[in-house]
């Protein structure tokens, strides 16, 4: 997900977070990655896990801790803290005979920075294939609906993830780009600039996955 801070002056700051994506294959799998994470002007720390409850359908849990005492937007805010918990359930499916997997999760998320707090909601479209016992690539396009008290706004979020490792344990890297689609009220403040002015663009991130296959007697 991504999340909203509330500036003083009724502005508003954007900062889109790392997705989650799991590219389940079957019931009873578990995943969980932590890592780092950092973008225009922020950054901070993820801490995700999906399972699958079915052969189709799955649901996944994150949450991320970041502040904004790295790059220009300090100027600002001056080290300002926030956090971000997300909740979503979701279908899966094999393509065919191949190695890809097609995703669709939808969700809920939860966000706080300063004083304010921020409902949104998203759809998450995953792509992906697995590359032998050791890599995997995917693609997904994150719509986040985000509505606040003066304006509502969707970011439309490609994301590019890479996995690579052993059975038990992974590297994760994925990059991500948040694309704002403008107002949709079209509401203004019109003693200061229009609210959503900082919008953090990019998004990259690293950490490490662990797959448990519930399935499989360790």
């Amino acid at each position: 997900m991504g999340f909203v801070l509330s500036l003083a002056s009724c502005s508003t700051y954007y900062i889109p977070t790392t997705q989650n994506v799991p590219l389940f294959e079957e019931k009873n799998e578990l995943q969980v990655y932590g890592g780092i994470a950092m973008g225009d002007a922020s950054i901070g720390g993820d801490l995700q896990a999906a399972y699958s409850i079915s052969n189709h359908i799955a649901v996944r849990a994150g949450g991320y801790y970041g502040s904004t005492s790295s790059g220009a937007f300090t100027i600002i805010l001056d080290d300002v803290t926030f956090s971000n918990l997300e909740l979503s359930t979701g279908y899966f499916t094999k393509l065919g005979q191949s190695n890809g997997i097609f995703e669709v999760y939808g969700g809920w998320a939860y966000a706080s920075g300063l004083s304010s707090n921020f409902n949104q909601f998203f759809i998450q479209p995953n792509i992906g294939t697995k590359i032998g016992q050791g890599a995997e690539i995917a693609f997904s396009t994150r719509i986040n609906y985000v509505n606040w008290e003066y304006q509502e706004r969707v970011y439309i979020e490609p994301a590019f993830t890479l996995r690579a490792g052993g059975d038990r344990v992974k590297l994760q890297f994925q990059l991500l780009t948040s694309l704002s689609t403008g107002n949709i009220t079209g509401n203004y403040d019109s003693e200061y600039n229009a609210v959503g002015d900082w919008e953090e663009k990019f998004h990259l991130s690293a950490g490490v996955f662990i797959p448990i296959d519930l399935n499989k007697k360790r």
